[in-house]
């Protein structure tokens, strides 16, 4: 299912992505859902997330771990 979403966002339809998170997020924030919008929320979050974590967060890990190990 994660990778249905990394497809749309490989894809280039990041508009209709990024309106699904706001509606699923602000529905999960007001209380207005069912179980299955909870868990596409989630989904949703879950997909940010792990574009967050893959690209920001191993890029600068890299480049720590790239400084540290030259200057040993």
């Amino acid at each position: 299912m994660i990778n249905y979403y990394f497809t749309i966002l490989q894809k280039g339809d990041i508009i209709k992505t990024l309106t699904k998170i706001l509606i699923a997020t602000t529905s999960c924030y007001f209380g207005l859902f069912s179980l299955g919008q909870i868990y596409e929320c989630f989904l949703y979050w879950q997909v940010i997330f792990s574009i967050f974590h893959q690209t920001f967060f191993y890029k600068h890990l890299n480049r720590i771990f790239a400084f540290n190990n030259s200057h040993l």
